[in-house]
């Protein structure tokens, strides 16, 4: 039900958002090129679908890692913490997150020492989110560090994909 709610709050913020692009450029074209309001809310109701899948598909493969975490170290977080968790961590991820990597890649540039800091900084805040939803030390350090390794090699995988298209395409 939270994943619900969330993707619903973030389809409806999506679509106001852009409904108010679109409705302004509207007003903006000829008369004879303007679109009804109808066909002003179906555009905008498809546009405001394409962030919303995109934060589906992210908070799913956090909760799919954060579901491995639980099973593999047998850490017995029930679906409803899961689920909190991986609202609080993409959220995080899609915030501060952004700052932190921003920092480091400024102060050390990104070579083997910036996945390192990135990691126990992932693991650290991790660690903090998940003691205010309530899991202990023990089993929110596990979960911490699980979660925050699924996410750098993902984070490693994407940067060199990344790497190995601009070596292709040069």
């Amino acid at each position: 039900m939270k994943i619900v709610l969330t993707l619903t709050v973030v389809f409806i913020m999506a679509f106001l958002f852009i409904f108010l692009i679109v409705y302004r450029g509207n007003k903006e074209e000829k008369i004879e090129e303007q679109m009804n309001g109808l066909l002003i809310t179906f555009v905008s109701f498809m546009l405001a679908l394409l962030p919303t899948i995109v934060i589906a598909v992210i908070l799913f493969a956090l909760l799919g890692s954060a579901n491995v975490v639980n099973e593999l170290f047998s850490l017995e977080i029930s679906l409803n913490k899961l689920m909190m968790l991986s609202i609080a961590f993409l959220l995080y991820l899609f915030t501060v997150d952004f700052i932190v990597e921003v920092i480091v890649k400024y102060m050390i540039g990104k070579n083997f020492l910036y996945y390192v800091v990135m990691l126990l900084a992932r693991i650290s805040l991790f660690f903090i989110i998940s003691a205010f939803v309530g899991l202990n030390d023990k089993v929110s350090i596990l979960f911490a560090t699980g979660v925050a390794f699924i996410v750098l090699c993902f984070d490693y995988v994407n940067d060199r994909k990344g790497k190995n298209t601009r070596t292709n395409n040069d």
